[in-house]
């Protein structure tokens, strides 16, 4: 009589794999649609409610003295909306603008990482990071900009950034 319920067994089992395959294919495809690429998706799945859309930025031809305004921009992969209260940066001479800042679910929003030159000497190249605090619960969002501060007196110019000015 045991012999008889082996093959419903089995397919309970097949069954049950079956579903479950296909529910981790559905989450992944919801999230992939969601976050509109795949980094997005799996920075969502790691716990991180914000995203950094272009984390580093490098910024060629500053001169001594000058001051970047480098944007970033943030996107809040959460289901509520997320304040981003302040940002701690590696340097006393870089600055996040405008905070606090919310950011509904699903939009994007700019934060400026205002950096200067001041006390750097012409061809060097240094790095500046801001880490963004949050209330989404998840850990602080990294940006940087790498700037290279030359002896060139033309025009600046710029690689990845959106928005840069000099003041």
């Amino acid at each position: 009589m045991a012999e008889k319920y082996k093959p419903l067994r089995r397919l309970w089992h097949v069954v049950i794999s079956a579903l479950f395959t296909l529910s981790i294919a559905a989450a992944c495809a919801y999230l992939c649609f969601h976050c509109s690429s795949w980094t997005q998706a799996t920075s969502a799945l790691n716990g991180r409610v914000l995203f950094a859309i272009n984390p580093k930025q490098c910024i060629e031809n500053m001169h001594p003295g000058d001051v970047a305004n480098v944007g970033f921009q943030i996107k809040n992969l959460s289901l509520s909306d997320i304040t981003i209260f302040g940002a701690e940066t590696d340097c006393g001479c870089s600055l996040v603008e405008d905070l606090p800042k919310t950011i509904h679910p699903g939009e994007c929003d700019d934060i400026i990482l205002r950096i200067q030159t001041f006390g750097q000497d012409a061809g060097t190249i240094f790095t500046r990071k801001a880490y963004l605090i949050h209330d989404g619960g998840g850990p602080p969002v990294t940006v940087s900009a790498k700037i290279h501060v030359s002896k060139i007196t033309d025009d600046l110019t710029f690689k990845n950034s959106r928005a840069i000015q000099r003041t």
